[in-house]
């Protein structure tokens, strides 16, 4: 967007709004999806960086949660966290699942 909108160089508010609507509904649906489904690691990053500026430092954030990703024991997804108040989430959802009675013997 911002190569975008200097690209095209408005010389005032009203252009750099037009210039602005212009992009945005450039955008195409994938695109939007990934930049949403890439927030959440740019919040970690921001409060990894203890709220400074972190766009310069986001690749190298990125690759070190690649490197801590890891399959949890308790839901068998994958997870960019490793604390304990995560294991204890899946822990009891996987617990609360194990309660619900089974669908199958209510049938019998």
């Amino acid at each position: 967007m911002k190569n975008f909108v200097h690209r095209e160089d408005p010389q005032n508010i009203d252009q750099l709004e037009l210039v602005i609507a212009r992009a945005c509904s450039l955008i195409d649906a994938n695109t939007c999806g990934k930049a949403i489904a890439d927030f959440p690691t740019r919040v970690m990053a921001l409060l990894d960086a203890n709220g400074r500026h972190s766009e310069h430092g986001l690749k190298d954030f990125k690759t070190r949660m690649r490197l801590r990703r890891r399959e949890c024991d308790y839901c068998e997804q994958v997870h960019d966290c490793e604390c304990h108040d995560c294991d204890m989430s899946c822990l009891e959802a996987k617990l609360d699942r194990l309660a619900e009675p089974d669908e199958q013997d209510d049938e019998v």
